[in-house]
């Protein structure tokens, strides 16, 4: 699956207990109803991002996670999604242009 969108925000390198690291960035995507996604990279893939920069826009490779964790005094059941990035492109944002006089497909009289 892959996600497209320009790079909001990028976070810091995390540390968890010596063995794992993940850095995230924030993707604004470019559709009708744009979203802030965030997506983590981990250990290696935390090379991928190293050298973007706020503004990039980019095609981001994408698993994603889920995993649900039982609270062992109430026994509810919390769950998680996560999105992991593998892959990156950067590249320009794709534009659409219509011709002059060819229908846009609009059924309005006006």
């Amino acid at each position: 699956m892959e996600l497209k969108g320009t790079i909001k925000l990028i976070g810091d390198v995390q540390n968890f207990k010596d063995t794992f690291t993940k850095k995230s960035i924030v993707i604004t995507t470019d559709e009708k109803y744009s979203n802030d996604i965030e997506i983590e990279f981990i250990k290696d893939r935390i090379s991928l991002i190293n050298n973007l920069k706020v503004g990039d826009y980019i095609t981001v490779g994408i698993n994603i996670n889920g995993r649900g964790w039982e609270n062992p005094e109430t026994k509810i059941t919390k769950y998680f999604t996560s999105i992991i990035g593998w892959k990156v492109d950067v590249g320009e944002k794709e534009t659409v242009s219509i011709p002059v006089g060819q229908e846009t497909g609009d059924d309005l009289p006006f």
